[in-house]
């Protein structure tokens, strides 16, 4: 079987989905506590969270766009991932390290802490971070754009998924009926839409250069 040629700049989309598989690595992450003190447990999550969800992908999603920008007319929709990430990555580390994790680095800074815990926050960030994948799969240049039409497709899935998300939670928290199983359903359905996504990004970065 012949290998697939992986190159510029297809293999800078492998790094940047890390920050869509990053809660799955996190929990894929074997780490015997009988083995390490518990700081030493909680140092590892903290920097295995940053190093996936943020550092990894930033570094390549600079470089993509670094590239792409002398090519395309629309490299700069790619910016808003870029942000989205930090924003994303602050979320993952106060309200899902710090309730799930009993661990986070964010935590220690209370006020930013309380900012992140806001409603009105995880439902924008989570919203803005779908957006931001979606715009980013149509800022490749135009011959390169039908490499992008599974992650293009799934983005858009993810964001009406998230959008049902938030109406259900909030309309839930009112009380109103069937909005619980309905929030929970679509709420699954988002979290599952991110992990697809980044192995669909995965999948295009592999075959970016071949026709």
């Amino acid at each position: 079987m012949d290998k697939i040629p992986i190159k510029i700049p297809g293999i800078y989309l492998i790094p940047i989905s890390s920050t869509f598989l990053a809660m799955w690595v996190l929990a894929l992450i074997p780490i015997p506590p009988s083995y390490f003190k518990p700081q030493t447990v909680d140092s590892i999550y903290i920097f295995s969270l940053y190093l996936f969800s943020f550092f990894i992908p930033t570094v390549g999603l600079l470089l993509f766009l670094n590239h792409i920008k002398k090519i395309s007319s629309r490299w700069y929709w790619g910016v808003p991932l870029l942000f989205t990430i930090v924003l994303i990555t602050l979320n993952r580390d106060n309200n899902i390290l710090g309730p799930f994790y009993d661990t986070s680095f964010i935590a220690s800074y209370v006020e930013i802490s309380d900012f992140l815990s806001n409603n009105f926050f995880k439902y924008s960030v989570s919203i803005v971070y779908c957006f931001s994948m979606l715009l980013f799969t149509i800022s490749l240049p135009e011959n390169k754009r039908n490499k992008m039409s599974i992650p293009f497709r799934v983005s858009l899935f993810t964001l009406a998924c998230v959008v049902i998300f938030t109406i259900a939670d909030l309309l839930a928290r009112y009380k109103y009926v069937g909005t619980v199983s309905l929030r929970e359903n679509f709420g699954l359905l988002y979290i599952l839409g991110i992990f697809f996504f980044g192995l669909s990004l995965t999948w295009s970065g592999i075959h970016y250069e071949i026709e």
